[in-house]
């Protein structure tokens, strides 16, 4: 049994160390969090935690998020993040992300969120539409800029995946490579893109990507 099978103390404070150790030194350089909430939770399946000022405290439905937050799910557990402007993201369980920057008013619009470990599905909201420079989705391979898209996100250690789920007439997708400089212009939806343990990019236009356990063919 794992420490997060079940709701209990120990895995709370599990969940806290796998999330100061992914963190590392960015969470105790992190400015205070802020007064005002961001979003909320909109739904929590087993265990799901948030890590604001060095301290956890698990989450339930209806409970509000924040700028600096750092948001992890438990084992077989899960999570749904709503924000301010619509942006939503459905977090599978071991997963853990962090939001970074939010701005949404009149006159400036900004959302980084960083996603650390784990499977997220990201429906990107009213930030995306007002400003997709504005809106980046961070990975430790890549970063993404999307405007009107849902995009699933999987982290491992071998390979990062970005899925696009849902891109409409007109929207793209843009996934740099932080590691190789490499740069995906993403317009198809069913799109997906590949990201190796080096930074390398691979792009899949709909029905191209091998199956799990397909080797592709090589002349």
């Amino acid at each position: 049994m794992t420490p997060c099978d079940r709701k209990t103390r120990k895995c709370g404070n599990f969940l806290v160390l796998v999330a100061m150790l992914l963190w590392g030194a960015r969470a105790l350089k992190a400015e205070a969090a802020s007064n005002f909430p961001v979003g909320e939770i909109t739904s929590v399946s087993r265990v799901a935690v948030a890590v604001r000022d060095g301290k956890q405290t698990e989450l339930a439905p209806g409970d509000k998020v924040y700028e600096f937050d750092f948001i992890l799910t438990g084992h077989l557990g899960g999570a749904v993040v709503r924000l301010g402007d619509g942006t939503e993201v459905e977090m599978s369980a071991d997963s853990g992300i962090a939001i970074v920057n939010y701005v949404f008013s009149p006159d400036k619009a900004l959302l980084q969120l960083n996603f650390e470990r784990g499977s997220s599905v990201v429906r990107t909201g009213g930030i995306g539409l007002k400003n997709p420079k504005g809106l980046k989705l961070v990975t430790p391979r890549t970063h993404i800029n999307a405007s009107n898209a849902d995009l699933e996100i999987t982290i491992t250690p071998v390979a990062e995946t970005l899925a696009i789920r849902r891109l409409p007439a007109g929207p793209q997708v843009l996934v740099f490579g932080t590691m190789s400089k490499d740069l995906a212009d993403i317009r198809k939806e069913g799109s997906t893109v590949v990201t190796d343990a080096a930074g390398d990019m691979t792009v899949y236009l709909p029905g191209e990507l091998p199956e799990e356990g397909q080797e592709e063919e090589t002349d």
